[in-house]
């Protein structure tokens, strides 16, 4: 039996209700409640990049993107830091949050000329006739030099003020029984209180350590050479560079001040082109070859194994350092910075830096963010850490 017209109009009247209450449904579960949020908290500014759907520019710490519930894979930027690349799960009707924390991209700059710049230069002293002309080993405020005593004709080791460009009245930190010929000072008088003697007049190298506080002189180590000494930064533990017995290359050593013991380091530099950060951290300028082929810089900021076939630093020195610059017939290693971890030893790679030769000196900077390195008359700043932080 044909529905009657009526019948037709009420039903065709309920068909639209029906789909008006379900498009409504629909476009309220779409827009209202099939949501999520997806909170970021990472040091701003940054953008969120989801998926390739959507992004945000996120200029507070905490950032949140309304979205639809699902699982993303979301891109975070921030200029002169790595990509960060987190996978997610965004609930419906709640919230999912994710800490990010940025990775630094060291960087390599030109800071100037060393003859302007002065950072690895001797403090400008006044003349003073009774300073030897040779053999001064200085610090910030303070030299130290071995000179024979008038009185007692001892050679007598002397550490003297510098003021304001002026040598003040000479103390004597301890004096020498037997003659002193071949030697080294490298003093710690600001910080620790200490100077290093290293004496190689007998042939092989002994190290002696002199507490100016303390009034002591100790024999810490002897080895067929030492070369110099750096300390560490945060106690008495010390690097010192040396060759072994049976060595044909000078290997970098870590003095543990506690026990009184030497280490050898897989670290394969001169101890110039070491810097000290903390107890536990080293930044370096290396030739050493680095795990797998080491020439790419798609390896930096991951660790890296530092190989055993080492280019030797004295005889690469005399290389520019330059990827197309031979020796024996074999390319040259490219110069790397490197962050060496003493209680692993373990190195993550900073940067490489292909045109520059092998650095001559090294030092921290005053932020202990920064190391400067001395290549070729110029100082280069490679900024390591984030400077906010």
């Amino acid at each position: 039996m044909p529905l009657s017209e009526q019948t037709v109009k009420k039903l065709s009247l309920i068909s639209l209700i029906f789909l008006a209450v379900t498009g409504s449904f629909f476009m309220l579960f779409a827009f209202f409640l099939n949501k999520g949020t997806l909170t970021v908290i990472a040091h701003a500014p940054y953008v969120i990049n989801i998926g390739n759907i959507k992004t945000e520019a996120c200029p507070t710490d905490e950032c949140s993107v309304v979205m639809a519930p699902g699982k993303y894979e979301v891109t975070l930027k921030k200029a002169g830091y790595r990509d960060a690349v987190i996978s997610v799960d965004v609930p419906i009707g709640g919230e999912k949050k994710a800490k990010v924390d940025f990775e630094f991209l060291p960087t390599l700059r030109l800071y100037g000329d060393e003859s302007a710049m002065r950072i690895f230069a001797d403090p400008v002293v006044a003349p003073a006739d009774d300073l030897p002309l040779t053999g001064i080993f200085y610090e910030k405020n303070y030299l130290a030099y071995i000179d024979r005593d008038s009185e007692t004709h001892r050679q007598t080791l002397y550490v003297r003020t510098i003021n304001a460009g002026q040598v003040e009245e000479k103390t004597i930190a301890t004096s020498f029984m037997r003659e002193i010929k071949d030697y080294k000072l490298v003093t710690d008088i600001e910080n620790r209180g200490k100077i290093a003697l290293i004496d190689a007049t007998a042939g092989a190298s002994t190290l002696y350590m002199i507490d100016l506080k303390a009034k002591t002189r100790e024999n810490l180590l002897t080895y067929p050479l030492i070369t110099d000494i750096r300390w560490i930064p945060g106690g008495d533990d010390f690097l010192f560079s040396a060759r072994d017995e049976g060595d044909i290359s000078e290997s970098l050593f870590i003095f543990h001040w506690a026990d009184r013991k030497a280490s050898k380091l897989n670290l394969k530099t001169t101890l110039a082109n070491v810097v000290p950060v903390n107890a536990s951290t080293l930044i370096a300028a290396t030739l050493q070859n680095l795990g797998g082929d080491g020439s790419g810089n798609d390896l930096e900021g991951h660790l890296v194994t530092l190989g055993e076939n080492e280019a030797t630093p004295s005889v690469m020195s005399a290389l520019v350092g330059n990827a197309a610059t031979t020796f024996a017939g074999n390319t040259a290693p490219l110069l790397k910075f490197i962050e060496y971890s003493l209680p692993t030893d373990q190195a993550r790679l900073l940067k490489i830096a292909p045109d520059l030769g092998y650095p001559a000196r090294a030092a921290l900077s005053e932020t202990q963010k920064s190391a400067y390195f001395l290549i070729d008359g110029k100082d280069y700043e490679l900024q390591f850490a984030d400077e906010v932080k």
